[in-house]
């Protein structure tokens, strides 16, 4: 997950936006799916993106090297 925004849109409903980055990637139904038991989340909006080169996503660890995620 390379972005998240989570919002209240009225007591108790939510509005999620995120974005995923990977080297398999899905349609953004299949990460709606994985959300629906969050009943409390009326819009949800995927952004997918497929990972092109190395790495795919950095990492830092705690000891502070980096890692490629993906």
């Amino acid at each position: 997950m390379t972005d998240l925004h989570i919002w209240r849109v009225g007591p108790g409903h939510y509005a999620i936006i995120m974005a995923l980055v990977t080297r398999f990637p899905k349609n953004p139904e299949y990460y709606k799916a994985l959300l629906a038991h969050f009943h409390q989340l009326d819009h949800i909006t995927v952004e997918v993106n497929q990972c092109a080169g190395e790495p795919c996503v950095p990492v830092k660890s705690k000891s502070g090297m980096t890692n490629a995620v993906g």
